[in-house]
C-alpha cells in the first residue's frame, strides 16, 4: 500500500502544469510577511548590450516594502514605502527620491507577493531543482513585457526572476539564503538621510 501512495504521489508530481504550480506558490505566500535574502541582479540593456551587476541583501515586508542593500560593486541604498523609493549612493553623497505608482513601477515585492493574483503561467522548464514559469500578466502592463520565475520544487519558493521591460531591457534576480517571517528591526523601511547628502526629487 505504501509503494502504491509513493508511485500516486510522484505521479502527481509529475503531472503538475503552470496553474497547478504558481497555486501552490500563492497559497506559499499567502502565509508569508516578511522575506530575507541574499541577492544578485543583472541588468541586459538592449540598445548597446551594456551589462550592470549588483549584490547584496534584501528585506521585504508585507505588502509594499522593501529595503535592498547593495555591497557590491558599491554602497548603495535603496528602501521603498508607500508609493515611493529612496535610492542613496555613499561614495557620491547623493539621495535620489522617487514617487511611484503599481502601474509605471511595480514593485518587487508586490510582483513576488502576489504573483498567483496577477499573473497566469505556463511550466516552460524544469529539473530535479526547480520549475521554471512563464508570468502572463492578467492586465496589461505599462511596465513589463514578459516574465519568468524560477520556483523551488521543495519549497515553491521564488528563487529567481526575470523580466522584460517595454524597452526590451532584461533584468534578472536571483534569491539566495532566503528566510521568510524573520522579525524586522523598527526602521528599517524609513531612510533617513545623512549629514550632507544631496537629495534630489524625481517623478
Amino acid at each position: 500500500m505504501k509503494l502504491v501512495v509513493c508511485f500516486l504521489v510522484i505521479l502527481t508530481s509529475l503531472s503538475l502544469g503552470g496553474s497547478d504550480i504558481l497555486k501552490k506558490v500563492g497559497e506559499k505566500y499567502d502565509k508569508i510577511q516578511t522575506i530575507s535574502a541574499d541577492f544578485s541582479q543583472k541588468i541586459i540593456y538592449s540598445s548597446n548590450d551594456r551589462k550592470t551587476q549588483f549584490a547584496g541583501h534584501l528585506l521585504i515586508e508585507k505588502p509594499d516594502k522593501m529595503r535592498m542593500s547593495v555591497f557590491e560593486p558599491d554602497t548603495q541604498l535603496m528602501i521603498s514605502n508607500v508609493g515611493s523609493l529612496w535610492v542613496y549612493i555613499k561614495s557620491a553623497k547623493q539621495a535620489m527620491l522617487y514617487s511611484l505608482n503599481k502601474e509605471t513601477y511595480p514593485q518587487l515585492g508586490s510582483l513576488i507577493f502576489d504573483v498567483s493574483k496577477q499573473f497566469e503561467s505556463e511550466l516552460v522548464g524544469k529539473n530535479k531543482d526547480r520549475y521554471v514559469l512563464r508570468l502572463i500578466p492578467r492586465q496589461k502592463s505599462n511596465y513589463y513585457d514578459s516574465l519568468y520565475a524560477k520556483i523551488s520544487r521543495r519549497s515553491y519558493l521564488i528563487t529567481g526572476l526575470t523580466v522584460f521591460d517595454k524597452q526590451a531591457n532584461r533584468i534578472d534576480y536571483t534569491f539566495r539564503k532566503i528566510r521568510i517571517n524573520v522579525p524586522v528591526p523598527k526602521g528599517q523601511f524609513t531612510f533617513v538621510p545623512p549629514p550632507g547628502t544631496a537629495i534630489i526629487k524625481r517623478q
